[in-house]
């Protein structure tokens, strides 16, 4: 369980920090993947989308990762969020056959996010039917 709650508050902090930056200075993570010269109202919808998400997900880490009835649920939304951006990414990778190092960076840090978390998600099933 102790782990469980450290990974989420590690995973939280990662969102945040990510949420916060695409909030407030979004050109840092725009311009390395490409985006190029945005106009204000796309920078005001990267910032909702991305870093509003981003934001809503950390936090929600941060709280479950304090109560332990959510540690499920918390694991579960970090496996399908991974998991979906990932699968995303493939999906236009293999669609615009554009791949960079930016690129295949992003997916494979998502990949392993999600398979750890899947893993980490699979063990706390086991822990809490064995001690419930």
């Amino acid at each position: 369980m102790r782990g469980v709650r450290g990974y989420l508050f590690v995973v939280g902090i990662v969102f945040l920090v990510f949420g916060a930056i695409y909030l407030f200075a979004p050109e840092v993570l725009t311009d390395p993947t490409g985006f190029g010269n945005l106009k204000p109202e796309v920078f005001t919808d990267v910032r909702a989308t991305y870093g509003g998400l981003q934001l809503a997900i950390g936090l929600f880490c941060l709280w479950s990762g304090m109560r332990s009835q959510h540690h499920r649920a918390a694991l579960t939304l970090v496996v399908m969020t991974f998991g979906a951006v990932a699968g995303s990414r493939a999906v236009g990778l293999l669609i615009d056959r554009e791949p960079t190092t930016a690129m295949i960076s992003a997916l494979s840090f998502e990949i392993v996010m999600s398979a750890v978390s899947a893993v980490i998600l699979s063990r706390h099933g086991r822990e809490t039917r064995v001690s419930g």
